[in-house]
C-alpha cells in the first residue's frame, strides 16, 4: 500500500460517525434558542390577546352596568377571568374613566385601559425581564340602560 492509500484510508476512519455528532451539536446549538424564542413570543402574544379581549369586554360591561362600583367591580372581574383563562396567574392593572362627568350617564362613553407585566418564561428566573402590554377600548353607555334610583 502507498502512503496516500494508507492516509486517505486513515482521514476516511477516523471520521466515521463524525456526521451524525455533529448534527446534534448544530441542532441543539439552533434548536433550544428556536424554541425558547417561540415559547417566550408565544407568551407575549397570548398576553396581548388577553388585554385587547379584556378591555373591550370590560368597557362592555362598565356601559352595562347601573352604578360606577358595579361597573368597576365588573370590569375587574371580567379581566381577571380573561387572564386567567390565558394562563396568567397575575391579573392586569385596569382603569376606567368617562369622557364627561358622570359615569355612566346615558350616552356617555366609557374609556377602559389594560395594562398586563409580561414575565418571560424560564429567563425572568434569572434575570427580570418583562414585557408590558397595553390595550384600550371605548364604549358608549346605553340609552335606554336601567339604572339605579330611576
Amino acid at each position: 500500500m502507498s502512503p496516500a492509500t494508507l492516509l486517505s484510508r486513515c482521514r476516511t476512519e477516523n471520521e466515521d460517525g463524525m456526521a451524525v455528532v455533529e448534527f446534534i451539536g448544530v441542532v441543539i446549538a439552533l434548536l433550544i434558542p428556536v424554541i425558547y424564542i417561540i415559547t417566550a413570543v408565544s407568551t407575549v402574544q397570548a398576553a396581548q390577546f388577553a388585554a385587547d379581549a379584556s378591555a373591550y369586554e370590560a368597557a362592555r360591561a362598565y356601559s352595562l352596568s347601573r352604578n360606577e362600583t358595579q361597573g368597576k367591580a365588573h370590569a375587574h372581574a371580567i379581566a381577571q377571568q380573561i387572564f386567567a383563562d390565558q394562563g396568567f396567574t397575575s391579573g392586569p392593572t385596569i382603569s376606567a374613566r368617562c369622557a364627561s362627568g358622570a359615569c355612566p350617564s346615558p350616552g356617555a362613553v366609557v374609556h377602559v385601559s389594560v395594562t398586563h407585566k409580561v414575565e418571560l418564561p424560564v429567563i425572568s428566573s434569572f434575570a427580570p425581564l418583562s414585557v408590558t402590554v397595553n390595550a384600550e377600548s371605548s364604549s358608549q353607555v346605553g340609552t335606554y340602560v336601567y339604572r339605579e334610583g330611576s
